[in-house]
C-alpha cells in the first residue's frame, strides 16, 4: 500500500454515511435546543451536594448491618440482602425461560424460512403462511414496544402485587424481543438442508425444525444468555413497582439517607450481575470457539454445528455443567417465580433461616384464581373508553383531544432526550472503544515481527485496557432506572436525570461492542497502514473507525430503539417523559387514558424502528 492510499480516506466515510454522521450531529444539536439543556443546570439541587458527599464517602464503607434500629419482626439484613437477590434472580430466571418457550413459537411463525419457495401445490399454505407472519411480527413488534415497567403498572392493576405480574411484565417484551432474533436468525440460515430434507419428503415445518434451528442455535444460545443478563437489571428495576427484588431495599436505604445500606444493595446488584456476565461470556467462548481435532469416527465437518459440538467435545465439562445448570436454574425460577408466592418470615435466627417462609401457596389456586380473574374483568372494564360509556358526556374528539393536549408535547420530549442521550453515549464510547480493544490498546499494535518492547510498557498497556473494560461493564451493569433515580436525588430537574442515565448505561454497551467489533475485524488494512508508517491515531481514523461504522450504526439504532422504551419508563421516576403522564392517569384510576398513552409510547418505538431499518438499508447499500 503506498502513502498515497494512506493520505486517502477510505470510501465508508463518504457519501450517505458521512452525511448521515452530519444528521446524527445536527439531530443532537436540535435536542439540546428543543429540551432547553445548558451545563449549568448540572449544578447539584439544594441538598444535593451534601447528598453526593454523603453517598460517595459511603462506598468505601458498605453497611454490614442495618444502620437504622429495623422495625419488629425484620429479618437480619444479610438474609434480607440474600433473600432480595433471590427474588431478583427467580423472577428474572422465570420471566426468560417464558420468553424463551413463547420466543421460539412466535419467532418460528414469524420467520419465512419454513413457508417461502413452496411448490405451487400448496396454494392454502402460500396463501395463509405470509399473513400469518405478517399478524405474528405486528404482534412481536407491539410487545417488545412496551417497556417492563409500564408493563407492569398494567399488570399491577390487573394482577395486584404478586409475582406472575413481575414475571410476565418482564416476559411480554422479552418474548418480543426473542421472537425477532430467532425469526431473523432462522430467516439468513443457509436452506439447503431445509432444501435436501423437503425433497426427501419432509413437512415444512419439520425441514425447518431439522435443517433450520440446529445451525442457528449457538447463536441462539448466547444470545439467550445475554437475555438473562438483561432479565437480572429488568427484576432490579422492578422494584419502584413494589416487587420485593434487590432493587427494592436499595431504594428504601436510599429514601432513608442510610447510604452504606444503599451501597451493600448495589455491590450484591453488580456482583450478581457481573457473575453472571462472567459466566454467559465462558460459556460463549466455549460454543464459538474452535473445536478440538476430530478423533477416529469423529463426524465429519458437513454436520451442523450443534452436532459438531456435541460429539467433538464431549470433555469440556464446563460447558456441560454449566448447560445442566442453567436448566436446573431455568426448572426451578419457574416453579418459584411464576407457580409459588413466597411470604418471608421475619423471624429469622442468623443464616440458618435464609428460606425460612411464613406462608407458601400456589399462584393457579383456586381462590387464587378466582380473585385475579375478578380483578381482570374489572380491569377490563376500566380500560374501556370514556365515549363509550353511557353517562359520560364525551365525544371521541373530545376525549382524545384532551389526552393529546398534553400527549404530544411528553411525546416530543421522549424524542428528543432519546436522540440526544444516544448521541452522547457513541460519542464517549467511540473515544473509549480503542483503549478497550486487545488489537488497538498494545504497546506495539499492528505490527507484525520485531522485538517486543519491555514488559513495563506492555503491563502499562494491559491495566489500562482492563481499566477501561471495567468502567464499560460497572456503567452497563446498573440499569437505567436505578441511574436516573440517583441522579434525580442529586441533581433535581426533570430533564438532565434522564439524558445522563440513559447515556452513561448506553455508553458501557456501545463501548464494549465497538471494543468487540475492532479485535474481531480483518487486521490487514491496520497492518498495511502501520508498514506505510501510519501511527497509530492516524491508523485508527483512516484504516479501523472506516470499517467499524456499518456495524457501530447496527448497534447505536438498536440501543436507539432501546433507549425510547426505556426514556419512557423513566417517566414513572419523575423525568418529563411520557411515562410520567402515564404515571398520573394511573394514580387517578383512569386506565382508559392510560392506554391511550401506553399505546402512543409504543408507536414513538415503532416509528423509531422502521426509521432505524432504512437507515441500516441505505448504509449497506453504500458499501
Amino acid at each position: 500500500m503506498d502513502r498515497e492510499s494512506v493520505r486517502r480516506p477510505p470510501a465508508p466515510l463518504r457519501g450517505t454515511r458521512r452525511l448521515l454522521l452530519l444528521f446524527l450531529l445536527a439531530a443532537a444539536v436540535i435536542a439540546w435546543i428543543k429540551l432547553g439543556l445548558h451545563p449549568a443546570q448540572l449544578q447539584p439541587s439544594r441538598g444535593g451536594w451534601e447528598i453526593a458527599r454523603q453517598f460517595t464517602a459511603a462506598a468505601l464503607h458498605p453497611a454490614l448491618d442495618y444502620e437504622s434500629p429495623p422495625a419488629p419482626g425484620m429479618a437480619p439484613f444479610f438474609v434480607r440482602i440474600l433473600r432480595g437477590c433471590l427474588d431478583t434472580l427467580r423472577y428474572a430466571g422465570a420471566a426468560v425461560t417464558l420468553s424463551v418457550l413463547f420466543g421460539f413459537f412466535f419467532g418460528f411463525l414469524g420467520s419465512t424460512a419454513w413457508w417461502a419457495g413452496e411448490p405451487r401445490g400448496s396454494r392454502l399454505r402460500r396463501a395463509g403462511a405470509p399473513v400469518l407472519c405478517a399478524a405474528v411480527r405486528i404482534f412481536i413488534t407491539l410487545c417488545r414496544s412496551i417497556h417492563e415497567l409500564i408493563w407492569a403498572l398494567l399488570l399491577l392493576a390487573a394482577l395486584g402485587l404478586t409475582p406472575m405480574a413481575a414475571v410476565i411484565a418482564i416476559a411480554i417484551p422479552y418474548t418480543g424481543t426473542l421472537a425477532k432474533v430467532i425469526s431473523e436468525m432462522l430467516d439468513e440460515m443457509p436452506r439447503d438442508s431445509f432444501q435436501a430434507l423437503r425433497a426427501a419428503g419432509a413437512g415444512p415445518f419439520r425441514a425447518a425444525l431439522l435443517g433450520l434451528l440446529p445451525r442457528a442455535l449457538p447463536d441462539l444460545f448466547s444470545y439467550i444468555l445475554y437475555r438473562f443478563e438483561c432479565g437480572m437489571r429488568s427484576a432490579t428495576v422492578l422494584s419502584f413497582m413494589g416487587f420485593s427484588t434487590i432493587g427494592l431495599y436499595l431504594q428504601q436505604a436510599f429514601d432513608n439517607s442510610d447510604y452504606r445500606e444503599a451501597w451493600t444493595c448495589l455491590y450484591a446488584m453488580l456482583a450478581m450481575v457481573l457473575f453472571f456476565d462472567a459466566w454467559s461470556a465462558a460459556i460463549r467462548r466455549r460454543i464459538n470457539g474452535k473445536a478440538e481435532a476430530p478423533r477416529a469416527g469423529a463426524v465429519p465437518a458437513a454436520v451442523p454445528p450443534v452436532a459438531v459440538l456435541w460429539k467433538s467435545r464431549p470433555r469440556d465439562h464446563f460447558l456441560r455443567l454449566s448447560l445442566y445448570a442453567l436448566a436446573v436454574l431455568s426448572g426451578v425460577s419457574l416453579v418459584s417465580g411464576f407457580f409459588l408466592e413466597i411470604r418471608w418470615s421475619g423471624n429469622v435466627s442468623g443464616m440458618p433461616g435464609l428460606l425460612a417462609a411464613e406462608e407458601v401457596r400456589w399462584t393457579f389456586g383456586p381462590g387464587e384464581w378466582e380473585r385475579r380473574l375478578a380483578n381482570l374483568q374489572r380491569f377490563m372494564g376500566e380500560i374501556t373508553p370514556a365515549p363509550l360509556l353511557s353517562g359520560a358526556g364525551l365525544t371521541w374528539r373530545e376525549w382524545l383531544g384532551g389526552i393529546a393536549h398534553s400527549a404530544l408535547p411528553a411525546a416530543w420530549t421522549t424524542l428528543w432526550i432519546s436522540v440526544l442521550s444516544i448521541v452522547l453515549a457513541a460519542a464517549a464510547a467511540c473515544l473509549t472503544l480503542p483503549l478497550a480493544s486487545r488489537a488497538a490498546a498494545a504497546a506495539r499494535p499492528w505490527i507484525q515481527g520485531g522485538r517486543k518492547p519491555r514488559a513495563a510498557v506492555r503491563l502499562a498497556w494491559r491495566l489500562v485496557r482492563h481499566a477501561v473494560k471495567f468502567f464499560h461493564v460497572v456503567t452497563r451493569a446498573v440499569p437505567e432506572v436505578i441511574l436516573a433515580f440517583l441522579f434525580l436525588a442529586v441533581f433535581g430537574g426533570a430533564v438532565w436525570p434522564a439524558v445522563l442515565a440513559l447515556a452513561v448505561h448506553n455508553f458501557g454497551i456501545l463501548g464494549r461492542l465497538g471494543a468487540e467489533t475492532i479485535d474481531n475485524a480483518s487486521q490487514e488494512i491496520p497492518v498495511a497502514l502501520r508498514a506505510a508508517g501510519a501511527t497509530r491515531l492516524s491508523i485508527l481514523g483512516l484504516g479501523v473507525f472506516p470499517g467499524l461504522l456499518p456495524r457501530f450504526l447496527v448497534y447505536f439504532f438498536y440501543r436507539w430503539e432501546t433507549c425510547l422504551r426505556e426514556t419512557t419508563a423513566l417517566g414513572i421516576l419523575g423525568c418529563a417523559t411520557l411515562g410520567r403522564l402515564i404515571r398520573d392517569v394511573n394514580s387517578r384510576f383512569r386506565y382508559d387514558e392510560m392506554m391511550v398513552l401506553i399505546l402512543t409510547g409504543a408507536a414513538i418505538v415503532v416509528a423509531g424502528d422502521l426509521f432505524s431499518v432504512l437507515v441500516r438499508r441505505a448504509v449497506r447499500r453504500t458499501v
